[in-house]
């Protein structure tokens, strides 16, 4: 399950489908992670929020920017070039400081995904003809003013004629550190984070329109890394995520250089890492991203 349950305060469950690609799916037929992520974008941004009257504040410069992003797929494979459904919905938040202070507004979003099972996979007492949940995503989105002079990016309150100033639901992040730790019921297999073989070095394929590297492209990077340590560990490689959090803390543009730092762990159900990217020395407060990633057996 997902760490992040949400109760929805704006109601509406937003539906979406959309095709799969050829090399959505891994060669077991599971959905890969960074498939879930549209569910978000089409069946709570432009299903709910786009069509909710306070999505009128960008009008005034204000934007739910992408903080934390948590994937995880189910085991069971999909049926091959088959169509995906997103079925979203939207909350919004606040949270408070040691001061019990309002420090920032959320917009955050949950999406389950379903499609039809791979013919012979069908979960027994399934109805072959029915959608099966094959993931779950949710985007934790930080209200703010990118474009505005760095001291008035901050958003605190809403104008909006017939809602609150702040929303009643209280949310609080993780932080970095947190996210980079390994859980709890986990045996390390390594005594502390290292680099990873290479540098990370971004082009303009790795960039999107908003004008820095996209946020999935981590999602794949950060796979990338963490089979090539289960390989230097002598692990299974041959394994593919089946859940991930990052964490956001800076966004990187084409042309930057920066180093992974990767720890790797065992659990029952199979490998993970956590990790962080930042400039070469930078201690995990000051990283790029954050991130903790499980793979399956």
């Amino acid at each position: 399950m997902l760490a992040v349950e949400v109760t929805p305060d704006l109601g509406e469950v937003g539906t979406a489908r959309f095709a799969t690609r050829y090399e959505d799916l891994s060669q077991d037929g599971h959905v890969k992670l960074t498939v879930l992520a549209a569910a978000l974008g089409r069946a709570c941004f432009a299903e709910v929020w786009s069509k909710h009257p306070l999505s009128g504040i960008h009008r005034e410069g204000v934007l739910p920017i992408l903080g934390r992003l948590v994937l995880e797929i189910e085991p069971l494979a999909s049926r091959l070039l088959g169509t995906l459904e997103g079925r979203g919905r939207v909350t919004l938040a606040h949270e408070r400081d040691d001061q019990d202070r309002v420090h920032a507004l959320f917009l955050n979003t949950t999406a389950d995904v379903f499609a039809s099972p791979k013919r012979g996979l069908v979960p027994a007492g399934a109805d072959p003809q029915k959608l099966v949940r094959v993931g779950r995503a949710f985007g934790e989105h930080i209200f703010t003013k990118p474009h505005a002079p760095k001291a008035e990016r901050k958003v605190l309150g809403f104008n909006v004629p017939g809602y609150p100033a702040v929303p009643t639901q209280r949310y609080t992040r993780p932080k970095l550190t947190e996210t980079v730790a390994v859980p709890a019921h986990a045996t390390a297999l390594e005594d502390a984070f290292s680099a990873d073989e290479c540098p990370w070095v971004f082009g303009m394929t790795h960039t999107d329109g908003n004008q820095h590297v996209n946020s999935l492209v981590y999602v794949r990077m950060f796979e990338d890394a963490a089979i090539r340590r289960f390989a230097r560990l002598e692990r299974n490689a041959a394994v593919l995520a089946h859940r991930v959090e990052v964490q956001y803390r800076k966004p990187c543009f084409a042309g930057q250089k920066l180093i992974c730092m990767l720890r790797a762990y065992e659990v029952p159900e199979g490998d993970g890492v956590v990790g962080y990217l930042g400039v070469e020395g930078a201690p995990v407060e000051k990283a790029h991203c954050a991130v903790r990633m499980q793979f399956g057996r």
